[in-house]
């Protein structure tokens, strides 16, 4: 008589509060019962997959991507996963549908305790809306807490986190509550450098007027007056300082948008705000803010961004190692590369002096021009571009790999979900049709991604000869003085690893042998 196959379960176990182990949820509370369930059926654990400290709104847990991980090995390591209850797995619905069709990929069987036995049609009804209930549960477990966070705001106590600057945190007793709470009481000597900040926002140092922003910070800064880490004071802290209604007793506490609105549209915002001592009087900072707005309706200030420039990631200050960015200033009309130090800390922690944006990418078209149209290094340009081309197709092909397993399993979904919904009725009917419909929206986006994916690797990647080397040399050429800032992007961060600015003169360092070593004379 042939025995019966032992069963072999992979435990999961999952903890994310202090409370929830103290309520009975430890990790060792939940090993024990799983493996009293699996000792009373025989069945034999493979291993266990712990999580504490991780909440169950997203997939990226250790020991969760270590068990997915295993459930696609083969041999099979176990032949079902069990857990305590399906919010153990997951508390969103779409994630916990995820983790149900990967293990059913693999012929893996997923039980819960709270879940009644059973594989088929109702089983997995039943267990998709447990997990739509475990996602509302959370939901409305947020929202309650939203609501007691916004309480203990309104009512000027301090929800977590670093105070203001200007300002401590003290505990408070609260009547009625054993829970200590705080409350936010002035730092006088912070609250004396905000006082100054506005001062010289309104007032100036001397007899030449008020200060802007970046001359705050350099004013502070050579004042030896520092932030509260130390460290000078950058153009952003500062702005922000001026704009913060903290010091004269409203801490903003939430912000958020309304449907449509745009985040600079303070107009349109609707704010929670907490009670708190005031620094300064409602007169004063209604004076800096009529004037920053006066300023800022005139004047486009000086900004630093990460935009997409032809030398974005490839250019740095020698003297201090920050990457260069561009800032602007005049309402746009002129453009320059800044050492990202120099700007943030408004000229005191780098002196490296700004480059005009033109004129420097011009000089380093030509530096890359005049090196690599010799004909000893065409070729080895040729194969250069040839094997960007493979390397950047490569990935590609694994991506349509994993597109089509994807748009395989969601068809597989589809499938399963239509088969459910020609006997359901009621609420679970309409449970069905918006899984149908999200799952719809899921399969064409795949589809539509794996059919794009898969023209680009049917592109065939012509090969380099001899012959093609002047007509490769002109295409370079044309692409470096009037191409789009995509090619010639692409092809400065193909040649050159790095180019570094001491003050006066530009060296690039080539990336292999395409164009040798180079040094470029740049008088900024």
């Amino acid at each position: 008589m042939t025995s019966k196959p032992v069963t072999r379960v992979a435990l999961y176990v999952r903890v994310s509060t202090r409370r929830q182990a103290e309520a009975g949820m430890s990790i060792e509370d939940q090993t024990s019962r799983l493996s009293a369930h699996c000792r009373d059926r025989d069945w034999l654990i493979a291993e266990t997959y712990e999580d504490p400290g991780h909440t169950a709104k997203t997939l990226n847990r250790p020991a969760l991507k270590r068990l997915l991980a295993d459930a696609e090995r083969k041999p099979k390591k176990f032949d079902m996963v069990l857990a305590i209850d399906n919010s153990r797995l997951s508390r969103v619905t779409g994630q916990f549908l995820t983790i149900h069709g990967l293990l059913a990929k693999n012929s893996i069987d997923l039980a819960c305790l709270n879940l009644p036995d059973g594989a088929g049609p109702e089983g997995k009804l039943v267990a998709t809306l447990m997990a739509s209930f475990s996602e509302y549960e959370n939901m409305r477990r947020a929202e309650r807490v939203q609501q007691v966070m916004e309480s203990n705001a309104e009512n000027g106590y301090w929800n977590g986190g670093h105070p203001p600057f200007g300002y401590r945190t003290i505990e408070a007793a609260v009547a009625g509550k054993t829970r200590v709470r705080k409350q936010l009481e002035i730092d006088p000597k912070e609250a004396d450098i905000v006082r100054r900040i506005f001062q010289l926002r309104l007032e100036g140092a001397d007899s030449r007027g008020p200060l802007g922003v970046q001359r705050i910070a350099k004013h502070l800064s050579k004042s030896n007056i520092l932030g509260r880490s130390g460290k000078p004071w950058s153009v952003q802290a500062v702005h922000d300082i001026l704009r913060d209604t903290t010091y004269v007793g409203k801490h903003p506490y939430r912000l958020f948008h309304l449907d449509g609105a745009s985040e600079k549209n303070t107009e349109l915002r609707a704010v929670t705000y907490m009670p708190c001592p005031e620094i300064l009087d409602q007169d004063i900072f209604d004076k800096v803010q009529a004037v920053i707005n006066g300023a800022d309706a005139n004047i486009k200030p000086a900004r630093l961004t990460n935009g997409s420039l032809m030398l974005t990631g490839l250019l740095f200050c020698e003297r201090c190692g920050a990457m260069m960015h561009i800032i602007t200033g005049k309402s746009g009309r002129y453009r320059y590369y800044a050492c990202g130090e120099r700007h943030r800390t408004a000229g005191e922690g780098c002196t490296t002096p700004n480059l005009p944006l033109a004129t420097v990418e011009e000089a380093v078209a030509e530096a890359i021009l005049r090196l690599m149209l010799g004909p000893d290094r065409i070729p080895a340009l040729a194969m250069a571009i040839q094997r960007a081309l493979k390397d950047a197709k490569a990935p590609t092909e694994a991506d349509l790999r994993s597109k089509q397993a994807a748009l395989t399993e969601s068809a597989r979904r589809l499938k399963s979900i239509l088969d459910r919904i020609i006997d359901a009725k009621g609420t679970a009917l309409k449970h069905l049709e918006k899984f149908l419909e999200r799952e719809q929206s899921v399969y064409d986006r795949l589809f539509q991604e794996t059919t794009a994916l898969r023209s680009r690797v049917r592109e065939r990647i012509p090969s380099m000869r001899p012959a093609h080397y002047p007509a490769l040399a002109g295409l370079v050429t044309r692409t470096l003085k009037e191409g789009s800032l995509v090619l010639r992007q692409g092809i400065a961060r193909l040649l050159i690893e790095r180019i570094e600015f001491d003050g006066s003169v530009l060296k690039l360092s080539p990336k292999g042998l395409v164009i040798g070593e180079a040094s470029l004379s740049f008088a900024a």
